[in-house]
């Protein structure tokens, strides 16, 4: 998710709603009409990692300033003509990065390999720390304005990792960590 942007012409799989706008059926599970509902400047891109097994995750994002590149390309090229012109990195006021299962260890690694790492604002991981916490941990410290929300079964898969990640960045952010909070989300 790019805060700053124009509207999003995500298309999603699966099953989907009834868009209130032209009461059609919404593609998928109607993220693109809900996003767009919302009014927000806000640009959503949902790129497909490689998970094949011998295959490096990220592709040619793993090359120098391979995140910067894909980003730039997309801006100033590939929607341009969504985002009514050509726009750069500059016209992009913070990303935020979600990822779920093996989308953890992606961010991770984009996060480490990136100069982009202090333009993300804020990570969202759904069940997907697993080894990755020293990574999550560092770029946490980085500046006070990111923000990391870690939602996960409490599996052993994920627990060991988030209560690793809890230990390792709870002496510097001090009160302002939250942890298994009681009110709902």
């Amino acid at each position: 998710v790019f805060h700053g942007m124009g509207h999003s012409a995500l298309k999603w799989a699966g099953g989907g709603l009834i868009d209130p706008r032209t009461g059609e059926p919404a593609q998928g599970w109607g993220g693109e009409q809900r996003h767009d509902l919302a009014g927000t400047r806000t640009l959503l891109i949902a790129p497909q990692f490689d998970d094949r097994p011998g295959r490096p995750r990220l592709g040619r994002l793993r090359e120098p300033d391979g995140f910067r590149r894909f980003l730039t390309e997309l801006l100033g090229e590939a929607l341009a003509t969504r985002l009514r012109g050509p726009r750069t990195l500059a016209d992009v006021a913070s990303i935020t990065l979600v990822g779920s299962s093996a989308g953890g260890p992606t961010i991770a690694e984009l996060l480490d390999r990136d100069d982009l790492d202090s333009r993300v604002r804020s990570v969202v991981l759904f069940d997907s720390i697993y080894a990755s916490e020293s990574s999550f941990a560092r770029w946490l410290r980085g500046s006070d304005e990111r923000r990391l929300v870690c939602i996960h079964e409490g599996r052993a898969f994920t627990a060991p990792h988030a209560a690793r990640l809890l230990g390792m960045v709870r002496p510097a952010l001090g009160a302002e960590l939250v942890a298994q909070p009681a009110a709902s989300m």
